[in-house]
């Protein structure tokens, strides 16, 4: 009975620690890549934003695949 009742809480902590470990793996490899180049990471408003529209289609697809 007790696993039914903290299914949600589960759920929002796998996705914490999913998105976390994410988060840390793409630093770590723009950070990599910008040392090979010699340069200092650098990130555009036009960049951000594809960026960030990528991790919304991300997100959508994960919500799709659950219905």
């Amino acid at each position: 009975m007790e696993i039914q009742k903290n299914w949600r809480g589960n759920w929002i902590l796998l996705g914490g620690i999913t998105g976390a470990l994410l988060g840390i793996i793409t630093a770590y490899l723009i950070i990599k890549s910008a040392e090979q180049k010699n340069t200092k990471p650098q990130l555009s408003a036009s960049k951000g934003m594809q960026l960030g529209m990528g991790v919304v289609s991300l997100i959508k697809n994960f919500i799709n695949l659950s219905q």
